[in-house]
């Protein structure tokens, strides 16, 4: 499922925009319960409140980015892929 602006009609604009992020926010957070919840009883991936479940994955990934992103780090944000990829894995699969 992707959700725009487009999509929905909506201008994240002017006083819009409180409204519009809060429905994708909404969406965006049923879309990915609904997942992990199926996901969870099929046994794939560790029970955790859904609300931790994207922090969870990205957590690594978006600390790595944001030093990348400063110049703190000496290695390839293309490097460090497969790396992530397994952290990111690793940290919710069953």
């Amino acid at each position: 499922m992707v959700i725009s602006a487009r999509s929905t009609g909506l201008s994240p604009q002017g006083h819009n925009r409180d409204l519009y992020v809060a429905q994708c926010a909404k969406v965006h957070g049923a879309a990915i319960g609904h997942r992990a919840n199926i996901a969870s009883e099929q046994g794939l991936f560790k029970t955790m409140p859904v609300d931790c479940f994207a922090s969870v994955i990205i957590g690594s990934s978006q600390d790595f980015a944001r030093n990348w992103v400063a110049g703190r780090t000496q290695t390839a944000l293309g490097d460090c892929r497969a790396l992530l990829a397994q952290v990111a894995w690793d940290s919710v699969r069953a």
